[in-house]
């Protein structure tokens, strides 16, 4: 799955796109999940964002442990 982000908000710079990949690794009962992010236009953003995208990733790990 490739989720394609339009980065055309920040002002200064110019707009470009950013990927998002997701690739799921099925074995036996369960599914791993491997998410990669293009860098963004900074290192301080593509700091950012993989922070951001971290703590969305615990919220839906605690989700499924409690399962």
């Amino acid at each position: 799955l490739v989720i394609t982000n339009s980065i055309d908000f920040l002002p200064g710079v110019e707009p470009y796109e950013a990927d998002i990949t997701i690739d799921f690794f099925v074995s036996d009962a369960n599914v791993r999940m491997v998410v990669t992010l293009d860098p963004l236009h900074s290192e301080e953003f593509s700091r950012m964002q993989l922070e951001g995208f971290t703590s969305q990733l615990r919220k839906l790990e605690r989700r499924f442990a409690a399962s």
